[in-house]
């Protein structure tokens, strides 16, 4: 039989699971793999290994969990936070902040929050602020926290085994942290060294069900120490309650009084008010009547509205305060006194007499406390912070909703300009939204406005506990077994037109989802199916699909502990699971591609986090790594970053060793002489010129003479191409600025005949070995030097010794990228290929931006054969550029074998990206 000319040319199916690797009537088989190992296939169905992690930091206590998070700052900058147990630490364009110019601790100072000062050789962060008395005592009263050397960093309440519950919002430079039992934060950005972390300043509530029965009332009592009395009938205060928000409304009916005002200064009866008066005035009067008002119970007043008669004319008059409590009285004013019955006025003065008659409607007057201290059961300590309407006992009151006792938002989000929570210990199923514009007040109108406050519970036949919330079309809530749309028919909710709409009995486990274009991409209660979740304009409602149905296999008997997302460049969702491996989504619905690979590392992932690179190109992804039980704060390289074969970076926990000094000018003479300004080379030093240097060429004809540069018309193929542009030359003449070029041999470098140098262009030392990689030390570590692969060293104390000098080094822990494909089926005149031996002679590989490799059929890995890319003529110190193309054909010589595979490798610290495989393949019986 003649043999088969196949063709896979893309792996967009992804790792397919072994339930399906039989499937080859699916459309995804042609496209599938057996395993994507650390690969990730990208929107157009290439197969690039995953770029490296770099090593950023050692997590400050390694004993706990730890987690990374992005804080976006208005001002467009990148912040990533190291969360410990009880500690935040800051990182900014890949490297930890540290503090630098902190003035020394004084005396007689007033200190605030987010404040740094120096004693005693140490840097510490300012807890509450306070006028400095001595060092000592200030510290012991709490005024100050320690930090690590100059690392900066801030006290956080957070326990390390509480980190994985905590979920986060952020609007501006003020984020909002969640935790159920814990009052919720905020942290705020002011500069890179000032960041705070302050008590969620919530208020009027959210409040519980108010109390229904007449006899279990609560008094407001006297001031009594530091506070004011709180006495109920019922047993129910608890030391969880210090720090909770109680409701106590008293009904007020309606109020008047009739006053008569004889002079200026004159003031009337006060009323309470629950919005709407009428007054009246008769009398013989000349003079102004003003109507004052008092939201702090008559300590300061403001005028509502004023009158003035010069010819004994009255008023009956109505109007509203504005406010849906508050005091209000009538005051007389004349020359010499203000509306607001002080300063000068400049009015009539005033005569004759008036009798004014003021009314107020009844309305519930509602005060909020916040108790401070739990003598027992039935009595509390109370600060008064809205003014009750009086200190009589009332059935009419309400708890809060969040306090210690009963527990706090498991979670926030924003939503049509509101801060939506939901969950709490006590509450599972319901959510709250604060007022519109105004993120930290839950208050209610009376009547109910569309502004106000709402919250509610979502309609289930059983307890169905809120998972997470998440913006969309609609607010999407996703709870243990059902999915929800909170939405209203005229677009904008409101606390009378929000609806919940049940999507779908699917649910969610308890980790956030994350939002890719339209869809919400979730992670099913049982963390094994992971599904999409996106508004049809046919059906008017949310559905999706089951994304890991093809590769199952990578989440049955696991739970996912954290997942992001990375749009670009890529449209990757990357998932932690729960034994420490690391899964990447490419997910493009348009394209339909869902495709599934499989990450390792030495070491365990534990959480992961994207946002913005620091230049906005693309999203990085940081990284929370245990590595023989210390944890490292890692970063995935950049895979555009750099074409060139010195810049790439394949190595897991790595560090780059590259110090480039800038080209300023190159003479042109029989000894080139450099000039880098304040290089620090010495003589003997070698050093490499980079291949960004412009204006260097040099074009000799056959016979080695210079020529000018050629035009278009000139028989170029006679001329060679020279450059500066090498490895290992031997520095000469050093001076400040400036040092000669010398060959191997110690011969200066000619470089009379060559052009004017332009810009562009680095040098740099060479060594022959690099420190820094204590964090690795007694690992075994890949090193790419110069974009060469030297062989595997083993750090100690911080360092290796490289196998020959370079000057741009990658060394970090290795880690293997392995591609296998399906069994290979071709149509034939007879059936199928499945079931028949087969033999693979020999195989084309098109790649894009690749060097190094190995290959095989089937799965002896003994039998790897290497993948060699056409050498491009280069001086011989310099690597071998990136292939992009088709590579000769490789005789793989194997034998007939059952299923015909194809198994790719890349074991070195190098780029590989297959865009097709096109094996030559005969059948056997």
């Amino acid at each position: 039989m003649p043999p088969l000319h196949a063709i896979q040319a893309s792996f967009a199916g992804g790792e397919l699971s072994p339930k399906v690797q039989a499937r080859v009537d699916l459309q995804k088989y042609a496209s599938g793999a057996k395993q994507l190992r650390n690969f990730i296939v990208a929107p157009q169905g290439s197969a690039c290994k995953r770029p490296g992690l770099q090593y950023i930091a050692t997590a400050k206590d390694s004993t706990h969990p730890v987690r990374v998070i992005t804080f976006e700052a208005a001002s467009n900058k990148v912040y990533r936070i190291e969360l410990g147990h009880q500690y935040a630490r800051f990182y900014k364009s890949g490297a930890q902040i540290n503090t630098s110019g902190v003035s020394a601790w004084a005396t007689s100072t007033h200190y605030v929050i987010g404040d740094l000062v120096t004693n005693g050789g140490a840097t510490y962060y300012c807890l509450a602020a306070h006028t400095s008395g001595t060092f000592a005592a200030d510290l012991a009263a709490g005024d100050w926290y320690a930090q690590t050397g100059t690392i900066y960093e801030i006290p956080t309440p957070w326990s390390g085994s509480d980190l994985w519950l905590l979920r986060f919002c952020q609007s501006a430079d003020v984020m909002y942290i969640f935790h159920p039992t814990y009052a919720p934060r905020t942290l705020t950005y002011y500069t890179d060294t000032d960041w705070e972390i302050d008590l969620y300043p919530f208020v009027n509530g959210p409040w519980m069900l108010e109390n229904e029965d007449t006899t279990q009332t609560l008094t407001l009592g006297a001031v009594s120490g530091t506070g004011v009395s709180l006495v109920s009938t019922l047993a129910q205060f608890v030391a969880g309650h210090v720090g909770s928000l109680w409701q106590i409304i008293h009904t007020i009916i309606g109020q008047s009084a009739s006053d008569v005002l004889g002079a200026g200064g004159d003031s009337g009866t006060s009323l309470q008010c629950g919005g709407t008066w009428n007054l009246t005035t008769n009398g013989s009067w000349t003079g102004t009547i003003v109507l004052q008002m008092s939201t702090d119970n008559g300590v300061t007043w403001h005028a509502l509205q004023s009158w003035t008669s010069a010819n004994n004319a009255n008023y009956q008059t109505s109007g509203q305060t504005g406010q849906a409590q508050c005091i209000i009285r009538v005051a007389a004013v004349g020359g010499g006194i203000g509306l607001d019955g002080v300063g000068a006025g400049g009015l009539v003065s005033w005569s004759g007499s008036a009798t004014c008659n003021l009314n107020a409607d009844s309305f519930d007057w509602n005060g909020v406390v916040q108790i401070t201290a739990v003598a027992d059961s039935t009595h509390a300590t109370v600060n008064v912070l809205t003014i009750a309407g009086g200190t009589t006992a009332t059935s009419q009151w309400s708890e809060g909703a969040w306090s210690t006792y009963r527990g706090w938002p498991s979670g926030g989000t924003f939503f049509q300009d509101r801060l939506w929570t939901w969950r709490t210990p006590s509450q599972p199923n319901t959510y709250w939204a604060s007022k519109s514009s105004s993120y930290a007040d839950y208050g209610v109108s009376d009547p109910v406005l569309d502004s106000d406050a709402l919250n509610s519970n979502l309609p289930s036949q059983r307890l169905n506990a809120i998972q997470s919330m998440a913006p969309l079309r609609d607010l999407i809530a996703l709870t243990t077994e059902s999915d929800y749309a909170l939405e209203s028919s005229t677009g904008v909710i409101t606390p009378t037109t929000l609806q919940a709409v049940p999507q779908g009995n699917r649910g969610a486990a308890a980790v956030d989802p994350v939002i890719s274009g339209l869809a919400l991409i979730i992670v099913q209660p049982m963390g094994t199916v992971v599904r999409d979740l996106r508004f049809s304009i046919y059906t008017n409602s949310y559905s999706g699909n089951n994304l890991s149905l093809n590769s199952n296999h990578l989440l049955l008997g696991y739970s996912i502990v954290s997942l992001a997302y990375a749009q670009e460049p890529d449209s990757v969702i990357w998932f932690v699971r729960s034994d420490g491996a690391l899964l990447s989504l490419t997910y493009l619905p348009e394209q339909e591609m869902v495709c599934w690979t499989r990450h390792d590392t030495e070491g365990l992932f534990e959480f992961v986090c994207t946002g913005p690179s620091d230049d906005g190109t693309y999203n990085e992804l940081w990284f929370v790594v245990n590595r023989d039980g210390t944890r490292f704060i890692e970063r995935m390289s950049n895979p555009i970053a750099s074409d060139e074969p010195e810049d790439q970076f394949y190595v897991d926990s790595g560090l780059t060793f590259d110090n480039p000094i800038a080209i300023t000018a190159v003479s042109t003479a029989k000894a080139a002489v450099v000039t880098a300004p304040a290089h620090g080379f010495s003589n003997g030093d070698v050093v490499d010129i980079d291949g960004s240097i412009v204006g260097m060429d040099v074009w000799k004809d056959e016979n080695g003479n210079v020529v000018p540069t050629p035009g278009t018309d000139d028989d170029v193929t006679k001329l060679t191409r020279g450059t500066l542009q090498a490895n290992g030359y031997v520095v000469a003449a050093a001076m400040t600025d400036t040092f000669q070029l010398n060959d191997s041999l110690g011969n200066p470098v000619d470089s009379s005949g060559m052009n004017a140098y332009q810009s562009g262009g680095n040098c740099r030392k060479q060594v022959t070995s690099v420190s820094g990689l204590d964090h690795l030390n007694g690992q075994t570590v890949s090193v790419l030097a110069n974009g060469f692969v030297q062989t595997q060293k083993v750090v100690a104390n911080g360092s290796i010794a490289l196998d020959a000098g370079a000057s741009r080094v990658q060394a970090g822990l290795p880690y293997i990228s392995d591609l296998e494909t399906l069994n290979m089926e071709m149509p034939q005149q007879d059936g199928t290929v499945q079931g028949r031996k087969v033999k693979i002679s020999e195989v084309t590989l098109r790649v894009e931006k690749t060097t190094g490799a190995l290959i095989m059929q089937g799965e002896q890995t003994a039998n790897f054969k290497p993948i060699r890319a056409p050498q491009t003529p280069l001086k011989a110190s310099l690597a071998q550029p990136l292939f992009t193309g088709e590579l000769p054909r490789i005789q793989l010589g194997g034998n007939y074998d059952y299923g015909a595979r194809i198994w790719i490798r890349q074991s070195d610290p190098l780029p590989l990206t297959i865009l097709s495989i096109m094996p030559n393949a005969t059948v056997g019986a």
